[in-house]
Parts: structure tokens; sequence; C-alpha cells
């Protein structure tokens, strides 16, 4: 298996335990997070280890709770398209969510994230990575040597 798959299994552990020392360790200097652009205030871009902190504050203002369900991971070589799922309970409503299915599209140099992309609709980030989309009716079925799944 694909060390970057490896390092964004334990990044999604880390992101999942709200530990920021875990998320940084693995990013470079200079990353670059791009979170969707349904949510303005997420969209960014946001630079280096200072943008992930104020991306990562603004989420736990708004969530009691909250947490990234990978699914499945795609090994495209230098990037890692991952399907994923954000749960979550509101801060001041206490309702709990579940997204629709989504995509997280990372970059890696040398063992370090150097650009991150959440697109809120899953085959945008399939069209972008060039990953095919399933035809209706069909589920993605990548290739073991490809793609890894996990589940909670």
């Amino acid at each position: 298996m694909n060390g970057d798959v490896v390092t964004l299994e334990r990044l999604y552990e880390a992101i999942n335990r709200a530990d920021m020392d875990g998320i940084l360790r693995v990013q470079a200097r200079d990353v670059e997070w791009h979170g969707p652009p349904v949510f303005p205030d997420l969209a960014g871009p946001h630079r280096g280890h200072d943008g992930i902190r104020a991306y990562a504050r603004r989420i736990m203002d708004a969530w009691a709770e909250f947490s990234v369900i990978p699914e499945g991971f795609f090994d495209l070589g230098e990037r890692v398209l991952v399907l994923t799922r954000e749960r979550g309970r509101g801060r001041a409503s206490g309702i709990e969510v579940q997204s629709r299915p989504t995509a997280h599209l990372w970059t890696l140099s040398d063992g370090f994230v150097v650009r991150f992309q959440v697109f809120w609709d899953r085959e945008e980030g399939l069209r972008e990575a060039g990953v095919p989309t399933p035809r209706p009716g069909r589920r993605a079925r990548p290739s073991p040597a490809s793609c890894r799944g996990s589940r909670p």
C-alpha cells in the first residue's frame, strides 16, 4: 500500500481526535487548504499551519462534535482522492447531522500534504481527480490496487 494512503489514514484519525499536533505534523509549512465553496467562511484558501488552525477553529466554533468518515482511498500517485462523509452535532442547536457523500483531494510531496481540496459534491471530486464517475444505478468499483476502503 502507498505510504501516502497510510499517512492520510492517520491524518483522519488525528482529525477525528481533534489532535492539532497530529494534523500539522504531516502538513508542509506552505500547505494550502480549500474548504467547500458552499461554506464561504471555510472556502479559503487557508495557507500554512496558521491557516489550518483558523480552519479548525471555525469548525470547532460551529460543531460540538465533528468527525470525518473516510469511505475509500484512491491512490493516484502524487494525489489521493478520499471518498468521505462528515458527521457532527451543532454547537448551538444540538442537532446531529451527516453530510451527503463528499470527496477530499489531497496532494502530497515527500510524505507531506501540500494541497487539500474539499468537494461537497462527490461526483465533482471524482471528475477533478480523473476518476471515472459510476453510471446511474452502479456503484464505483475501483481496483484493489488503486483504492482501499474503510468503514467506521
